[in-house]
């Protein structure tokens, strides 16, 4: 049996939009049961190359969700960068429907069974192992700003957890449908409310850059966006090549770069399809990441 773990937790209390306090928190509060549920995945000691590279796929997914929560400020308040976006009641509609169906498809425990090849397991038995991620630098920081939010709005409510299911991967083939369908539902989020690939990735450059000097963690980055993100395995891969090198790795170097890549590449320079979508042309829709090697 595969030893991915997800612990799916069933949650007591539904999330309404809160009302008093805008639209504020009628979405951040499910925004961050969402990823909650994207955390429950987690490894074991034995976990072997194929399943981390799976398990790093989704944690790709995770990065987009939390990217685009932070893109539009789903924590903040107006004055604090908020989108406006996010309180049309049109958009702020559409959102919270997409939200929601993450949500279900964490729950649906016999989906997940049935669908996408998991089976329950009562523990990790002592073998789980927190893995790092490329999602861990973003999922702080929204933790942070969320914690923030709710403390000066005096909002401190939080879903109840009644039980945890662990869940062991049985059927990689079918743990891959997930990954697929999740990708779809973040997807959507970009659609509702649209962040540019641009805007994406410069949070994302930097995010992988935490990662270091994590070269393993790098390598497995590198190879598990090839296909689907080609700019951040091209990234990954500049990254670990600098680093061997000695161009970044000190604190100095480290800490200087990728800050240099400030996002400030026209869109008009990008090709068609990195505005759109997520196959693009590679890193070198992005000279000021490469300048700053």
């Amino acid at each position: 049996m595969c030893q991915i773990i997800l612990s799916c937790p069933l949650f007591v209390q539904s999330m309404d939009p809160i009302t008093g306090i805008s639209l504020v928190l009628g979405l951040a509060p499910l925004f961050s049961i969402c990823l909650e549920y994207f955390e429950y995945f987690k490894t074991a000691q034995s976990l072997s190359a194929d399943l981390e590279i799976l398990l790093l796929k989704l944690d790709f997914e995770h990065e987009k969700f939390i990217v685009w929560g932070e893109a539009n400020g789903i924590s903040k308040t107006v004055g604090e960068g908020r989108n406006l976006e996010l309180d049309v009641q049109a958009k702020s509609r559409l959102v919270k429907r997409g939200l929601e169906a993450i949500r279900l498809l964490f729950e649906n425990g016999r989906k997940l069974q049935e669908q996408y090849g998991l089976r329950a397991s009562e523990s990790l038995d002592g073998k789980g192992k927190k893995q790092r991620l490329l999602s861990s630098s973003s999922l702080n920081r929204f933790r942070r700003s969320y914690k923030e939010l709710q403390s000066r709005t005096g909002e401190q409510s939080q879903p109840g957890v009644v039980l945890k299911t662990m869940w062991a991967v049985h059927d990689k083939a079918k743990f891959v449908v997930l990954i697929s369908d999740i990708k779809d539902l973040v997807d959507d989020l970009y659609k509702f409310i649209p962040v540019t690939n641009k805007a994406r990735d410069r949070i994302i450059f930097r995010d992988m850059r935490a990662l270091l000097p994590d070269l393993r963690t790098l390598r497995l980055v590198e190879k598990a966006s090839e296909e689907t993100y080609p700019t951040w395995s091209e990234t990954a891969s500049l990254m670990i090549l600098a680093s061997e090198s000695g161009t970044i790795g000190g604190s100095r170097s480290t800490g200087q770069w990728p800050d240099n890549f400030d996002g400030s590449v026209d869109d008009n320079l990008l090709p068609s399809s990195n505005k759109g979508s997520d196959s693009d042309m590679g890193i070198s829709s992005y000279p000021c990441l490469i300048s700053a090697l």
